[in-house]
């Protein structure tokens, strides 16, 4: 027994030993010491990595969503769980703004569907379509009755893109009275800042190539990409085990955990690179680059993309207009047109400081998208040019160097959209009201 009993006592000193070497270990080497706290908390250690090869969009709140391919707007965001167990709604459908999909056409209710990029879609989700349709309720055809949202804009989302989506939900049955899209920044932006010079077909979804680059990828390729996704979820498993489990309480178990962790991570890092370096020496096949544009000349450029979205906008409006629906197309405000808004120094370090490579595309750009704007009034579409609307607001009202606007340019915005509207469905109801007479 005594034998026994020396025999522990040494166990339990090696064991302590053993311990506190491993504690010291963890201590002095915070890459593996900061390993499972961070598993605890549902975190990965390799977070910055595995970020830099996702495609999505960190909302305000600090979510981020994933972006999938789909089969007709180009990119969807991948909806919520919750979205997809509830009613068939925008969200489900990939349209992060959300709302019903309203099939059925009601006398009490006024469907606003809001179309466009990153602008818009802010302009919806901050109570933007509340704002105008409060200012209708002086015309007798929405007074009384209640408002429906559906908030069909999104991020980084550029012409034909809008009248895809319309598109699609006039397809999938919905009904809708009023047709609203703020636009023009990403149609001119992405084009000239990322497409033509990664060689990808001006017209296709904003970081297209990165999008399907692994649509169509070699077999060697693939392989990678799969070792990629079953080591990564191989971590996060064992981790997560390892956290809830008696021995995280142990610092040699929790180093020898820390230790293999950290061979996988580098491991994955490993092959990531060898992605990389892949992706960096392949050309881009049909699926990623397209065709390639003809026109070689920038200025003529601009004048092709001003094409292409004022023939959206007409599209949209027959679209809108065979269902029933009223549209309304906006030039939406920016910053980089020069003389649009007085700005005190505050707000010049938030909206212009950094953005010197926004400013000569709007510069150059804009007065394509007037001219075509112009265009469009000819042929009968309500078109309103909002580039001067803050030209008498001294407060601040851009966020960033971009072009978004803050709650207050918001309700700028949602007023001057409003005004137009109750001047255009005005002298609509006069002249109905005039031919009946006659």
């Amino acid at each position: 027994m005594k034998q026994i009993g020396f025999r522990l006592a040494w166990l339990a000193i090696g064991l302590a030993l053993l311990e506190g070497s491993s504690w010291l270990l963890l201590r002095a080497a915070p890459d593996l010491g900061d390993r499972l706290a961070l598993v605890a908390r549902g975190l990965d250690p390799s977070a910055r990595t595995r970020a830099a090869g996702r495609i999505g969009q960190q909302f305000a709140d600090g979510k981020f969503t994933e972006e999938v391919v789909h089969p007709y707007l180009g990119f969807a965001m991948a909806p919520s769980e919750a979205a997809l167990a509830g009613p068939l709604g925008l969200e489900s459908l990939g349209l992060p703004g959300g709302g019903p999909l309203v099939r059925e056409r009601r006398p009490d209710t006024v469907v606003m569907a809001v179309f466009g990029g990153s602008v818009a879609y802010y302009f919806g989700k901050g109570g933007g379509p509340e704002r105008v349709f409060a200012g209708l309720q002086s015309l007798p055809a929405f007074a009384g009755k209640q408002l429906v949202v559906l908030n069909a804009a999104a991020i980084s989302y550029k012409q034909p893109q809008s009248l895809m989506a319309l598109a699609w939900l006039d397809a999938l049955g919905a009904q809708l009275d009023l047709v609203v899209l703020l636009d023009g920044f990403n149609e001119l932006n992405g084009p000239i800042t990322e497409q033509i010079p990664a060689g990808v077909f001006p017209f296709f979804p904003g970081r297209w190539e990165q999008r399907v680059a692994k649509l169509d990828s070699a077999t060697a390729l693939r392989a990678r990409i799969g070792e990629v996704a079953y080591l990564t979820e191989r971590r996060a498993e064992l981790g997560a085990r390892f956290a809830g489990s008696l021995l995280s309480e142990s610092r040699t178990a929790t180093l020898l955990w820390a230790l293999y962790d950290r061979r996988l991570e580098r491991r994955v890092e490993a092959v990531r690179a060898e992605l990389a370096e892949s992706a960096a020496g392949a050309k881009l096949d049909y699926a990623a680059a397209g065709p390639p544009w003809p026109t070689a000349d920038r200025v003529a450029l601009y004048g092709d993309l001003a094409d292409l979205w004022m023939r959206s906008s007409l599209e949209m409006r027959a679209l809108a207009e065979a269902g029933g629906a009223q549209f309304f197309h906006f030039l939406q405000p920016n910053q980089h047109v020069p003389g649009t808004k007085p700005m005190e120094p505050d707000e010049i370090d938030i909206a212009i400081a950094g953005g010197e490579r926004f400013a000569p595309i709007i510069a150059t750009g804009y007065p394509f998208l007037r001219e075509r704007g112009a265009r469009l009034v000819e042929r009968g579409v309500r078109f309103h040019d909002l580039t001067r609307v803050f030209e008498d607001t001294r407060e601040p009202v851009y966020v960033d160097n971009i072009g978004h606007v803050g709650h207050r340019g918001n309700e700028i915005i949602a007023d001057a959209i409003a005004a137009a509207l109750r001047d255009d469905l005005g002298s609509a109801a006069h002249q109905e009201a005039r031919g009946a007479g006659q």
